[in-house]
């Protein structure tokens, strides 16, 4: 009877798994390609940080690095929900 049990659960905890895992893989993905971005952005500006402040422009160059940063917390928060729905 034990074995029936085995031989049932095993295949159905491994699609189970693997169908978590990949949806995990793409959230990651996603938030590996967010943060490549603000760290690429980051690295920009601070190679330009002297024409940026002869030209005035901190505010703006300020303003575009908040909207990126929002939208890898946004991501990273959002792939923390689904992990804690998924371990619990």
């Amino acid at each position: 009877m034990l074995d029936l049990v085995y031989y049932i659960n095993i295949p159905i905890l491994f699609l189970v798994i693997r169908y978590f895992g990949k949806i995990i893989k793409q959230k990651e993905k996603l938030i590996a390609d967010s943060r490549d971005n603000m760290n690429s952005f980051v690295f920009g500006m601070l190679q330009g940080i002297r024409e940026i402040r002869a030209l005035g422009g901190v505010n703006n160059v300020l303003n575009e690095f908040s909207a990126i940063h929002k939208e890898y917390v946004d991501k990273l928060y959002y792939k923390h929900q689904f992990t804690t729905f998924v371990l619990f």
